[in-house]
């Protein structure tokens, strides 16, 4: 299927990955623009960023069908995050591709395109319909979010909240080495991890768990190098849950280097399965990771949109 330059949208985050986007997107413009046939409409922002607007005043004058996220995992979560509030019928009308500046771009993996080293899906034509997460949190306030590639509890979440926020030496790695800077973060937060109560009710059937980390996947990839040897794809209507139960520092440091080599499923107080919905209940408010972002709760339902977007994604598949 054919589509103009007219009918296209990139936005871009300058500020991802600690500001480098930038830098990423200027090198590599003019040819994001040779393989999508011409110029076309860029929106550069900072966050905060009203995208609703931006997007309601842009469609009142051009008929965009393809929008491209240029950032990190979080700028395409944000996107999604608003797609996923319009009627079908218009939510349908957009193709959403990624150009990864970001650090750890796990949308786009396993990492197939480049521009000049830098991740793209940008081939309009290999679209296809792939499912959404959901996340209701805590029964008063009952807020909710999307996310495409996995949400996390426990050990990753304060993991990924410790990546953002980021200490002096991890912002030093993080310029350099964000493989390592990733697992700087997971390390420093083992040390001080505590496991946390919690219950689980999936497949009818009710857990409860001495949690020390639990990953909801519709992709594979964690973080960095770091990889689930479960088989979910991002179109087969499954959430795949991944729960490490009571382990010890030293185990948790055994499994971030188990995910370093894709195993984890056969490991001693894991679990992994799929499940069409779960619930996650906790005794008081912790930090969730969706996308690569941190937000706070108490009790979560997390359910499946089925072949809701039409999304451009690598082909998966489990190395095992």
């Amino acid at each position: 299927m054919k589509i103009s330059r007219e009918q296209i949208l990139i936005l871009v985050n300058l500020s991802a990955n600690d500001k480098k986007a930038e830098s990423k997107w200027l090198h590599i413009r003019d040819e994001v623009f040779s393989v999508l046939g011409g110029k076309v409409r860029v929106v550069e922002y900072r966050p905060p960023f009203d995208l609703e607007l931006c997007l309601e005043e842009i469609m009142a004058d051009l008929d965009i069908k393809f929008i491209i996220s240029a950032g990190g995992d979080g700028s395409l979560n944000y996107l999604v995050n608003h797609l996923m509030t319009l009627p079908v019928s218009q939510r349908m009308k957009f193709t959403v591709g990624a150009i990864g500046l970001g650090s750890s771009n796990d949308a786009l993996k396993p990492f197939h395109k480049f521009i000049q080293g830098v991740p793209v899906n940008i081939d309009y034509n290999s679209s296809a319909l792939v499912d959404i997460g959901k996340v209701v949190m805590d029964s008063n306030t009952q807020e909710q979010f999307y996310f495409l590639n996995n949400i996390s509890f426990g050990v990753t979440a304060n993991a990924n909240a410790l990546f953002n926020k980021s200490d002096f030496i991890l912002k030093m790695i993080k310029r350099r080495f964000t493989n390592l800077a990733i697992i700087y973060s997971a390390l420093k937060t083992i040390v001080h991890h505590q496991n946390i109560q919690s219950v689980l009710k999936f497949n009818n059937k009710i857990i409860e768990s001495n949690l020390s980390t639990l990953s909801i996947l519709k992709t594979p990839f964690l973080a960095g190098i770091l990889r689930y040897d479960q088989d979910i794809q991002r179109n087969d209507g499954f959430l795949g849950v991944n729960l490490c139960d009571g382990m010890t520092r030293m185990q948790l440091i055994k499994t971030v280097y188990a995910l370093s080599k894709t195993r984890f499923s056969a490991r001693k107080k894991c679990l992994s399965f799929l499940a069409k919905d779960i619930e996650v209940h906790f005794n008081d408010k912790v930090n969730i990771e969706i996308d690569g972002e941190i937000q706070r709760g108490q009790a979560f339902k997390i359910s499946l949109a089925p072949k809701c977007l039409n999304y451009i994604s690598s082909p998966q598949k489990t190395q095992l």
